[in-house]
């Protein structure tokens, strides 16, 4: 016998036909019980809202100064509240208050009641009531809830699903005897053992669910299920691809023939092909092939190879920066692409290109080879340098790159600083390593609010023929979001770093030193100015660097929030000189726009100490994106 599917969080109740039949009762979209309605008359024959529209009535046409809620915790109290009418019309520095409707409050009820059934109260009572409040013809909106006895489950029953998976799934389930019923739990309950079958192999798995009224009020919730068979995965078919890329994508999906079908295997798939970068839709399904056999097939669409681009615009501490680079994706066929492109800011300018040749050994390893020239223009120094690096890029995944590579540069120095001996190497041949790599794990790449970010980078230029300037270097940095009430975000960075000469150099080259200061580092100082200057002031840099950061983001109005930052940090110009006494620190406020390119945003940081005494006591910085 096969169930016909059920939509998630769909609940309902079963009832006999004429003959003799099981009929679905649904409730679209929300999780009603049949009582819910017979209660709400049997036990509130003189309704609340009644009495709330009268006295509501009276204050018709007055300023609603404020709104609370009463009855309710306060984490129920919030949710609630985001979903009403009144509070959502009282905004935030609004001279003009919104008018009271008893029409407006008499919807809100009506809202508050679906809400609480939805959340396990159905029972529920709600009025509101109006209270003067300072100023004239204002008043202050008051919901008051009665939540009654909670709808409890008093079993969860699952039948028909395959033996190993039963304790699973009750593990899994945020579904407990004796918890409050939810529509949220019941609808992830159904995603969670809907998913078990699946990951397990049982591809066309059918879940019905049904809650069933108990006498006490409380509920019954069964889950009855048709696994069907076991399939495992066959072949590999691809659509919409050019005859030269269908190979790549087949050794880019690398799912073996014969393994258990998962839908975590679809996922990776769709992943693996989009890291390619090749095409603009990717779609990833199953089809039937023998028996218990499915075959993957890769829908594809692919984008446009050759791409201009020409960009000019603010860039935080660069100021001014403009770019143009060409590229095709494919221009040595199977998806090996080239590129060229210069950029320039007042400090930095380059120009360079690069090939690369995807799934190189490893199904996601990008090799590639590039040729760059770099100028930089620093107060204390000027360095032109040509480089030339072969190179691989490993993406275990959509949000982790790990990258290593070697690079042969000529190095050519500048010394415009008056301060004696501070950059004795001028540059020369250098040959290093580097090992780099980086987890996203924030929930939105522009703006997150949750999640974390890491990084890390370790430089080796051992001495020999093959470098003028050996040096070591490693640097790290760790970012973390955590979402608080009413849409804060708490924000935190850590960034520490540490290089050395080795060999007979008696320096680092300027370009291998540790720079701090900035919009986007240590906001008590302007760009570069933390840590070791000249007698003009120019930035020396050093050999170790540590930077911390805390921040909370909290919403205004509009598309306008708020921050408020603490930073600290400290440049040394030794790696023996390192003392946390020397540790520089500010705080500040800032505001931000949510723009579609991120956040624009203004910060000033007021310093708290005094190590650099010539180092102005405030700075602003207008700046796009969040400092991390």
């Amino acid at each position: 016998m096969r169930f016909p599917p059920n939509r998630a969080g769909a609940a309902f109740f079963t009832e006999p036909t004429e003959d003799g039949a099981m009929a679905d009762v649904r409730f679209p979209g929300a999780i009603l019980f049949l009582f819910v309605a017979a209660t709400l008359a049997v036990l509130a024959p003189a309704s609340p809202s009644v009495a709330a529209s009268r006295e509501i009535e009276g204050y018709k046409g007055w300023n609603v100064a404020e709104f609370r809620i009463e009855g309710v915790d306060r984490d129920l109290a919030a949710r609630l509240q985001r979903g009403l009418s009144v509070p959502s019309r009282i905004k935030r520095f609004r001279v003009n208050r919104p008018l009271l409707y008893p029409s407006i409050v008499e919807e809100d009820l009506r809202r508050t009641r679906l809400f609480l059934a939805r959340n396990g109260y159905p029972y529920a009572r709600v009025g509101a009531r109006a209270e003067i409040v300072g100023g004239y013809r204002n008043v202050r909106v008051v919901l008051t809830v009665d939540p009654g006895p909670a709808a409890r489950v008093a079993a969860f029953d699952l039948e028909g699903f395959p033996a190993p998976l039963d304790p699973i799934i009750r593990e899994r389930s945020p579904i407990r005897a004796g918890d409050v019923f939810t529509e949220d739990a019941l609808s992830e309950a159904t995603h969670t053992a809907r998913e078990t079958l699946k990951e397990n192999g049982y591809a066309d798995a059918v879940l019905e669910s049904s809650v069933e009224r108990e006498g006490d009020g409380s509920v019954r919730v069964l889950f009855r299920a048709d696994p069907g068979p076991v399939f495992h995965l066959g072949g590999v078919r691809v659509e919409g691809a050019s005859e030269d890329l269908v190979p790549l994508v087949r050794k880019t999906i690398t799912v073996p023939r014969g393994v258990l079908y998962s839908p975590e295997r679809i996922r990776e798939a769709g992943d693996a092909i989009r890291i390619l970068q090749l095409f603009r839709r990717i779609r990833v399904e199953t089809a039937p092939a023998d028996g218990d056999t499915l075959d993957l097939v890769a829908a594809l669409a692919e984008r446009r190879h050759r791409t201009v681009s020409v960009d000019i615009g603010y860039w935080t501490d660069d100021l001014l920066r403009g770019s143009a680079r060409w590229e095709h994706r494919n221009l040595l066929r199977r998806g090996r692409g080239g590129a060229i492109g210069v950029s320039a800011s007042r400090y930095r300018q380059n120009a360079g290109g690069s090939l690369w040749w995807p799934a190189l050994f490893l199904p996601r390893l990008r090799g590639d080879l590039s040729l760059s020239a770099t100028r930089e223009w620093e107060e204390s120094y000027d360095l032109l340098s040509l480089s030339f690096r072969v190179g691989g890029t490993h993406r275990p995944s959509l949000r982790s790159t790990l990258s290593a590579g070697v690079s042969l540069s000529r190095v050519d120095v500048n010394v415009t600083t008056d301060a004696p001996d501070a950059f004795v190497e001028e540059g020369g041949i250098l040959g290093a390593f580097r090992l780099e790599g980086k987890r996203d794990g924030g929930n939105d790449r522009l703006d997150p609010t949750a999640g974390t970010v890491a990084f890390f980078a370790l430089e080796w230029s051992p001495p020999g023929p093959w470098t003028d300037s050996p040096y070591a270097s490693a640097e790290a940095s760790l970012a973390g979001y955590h979402a608080a009430p009413v849409g804060a975000v708490l924000a935190a960075r850590a960034g520490i770093g540490i290089a050395r000469p080795l060999g007979d150099s008696p320096d680092l080259l300027p370009n291998k030193r540790f720079y701090s200061g900035g919009a986007n580092t240590m906001r008590g100082f302007r760009r570069r100015k933390l840590g070791p200057l000249d007698d003009e002031g120019a930035p020396l840099g050093g050999e170790a660097k540590a930077e911390f950061s805390v921040e909370a983001r909290f919403p205004l109005f509009w598309r306008f929030r708020g921050a408020f930052f603490a930073d600290a940090g400290q440049v040394w110009s030794r790696r023996d000189e390192i003392d946390w006494r020397d540790m520089e620190a500010a705080i500040g406020p800032g505001m931000m726009v949510r723009t579609p390119v991120g956040p624009i945003r203004a910060d000033v940081g007021f310093r708290l100490t005094d190590k650099e005494k010539d180092q102005p006591g405030w700075v602003f910085h207008l700046s796009i994106g969040n400092p991390y």
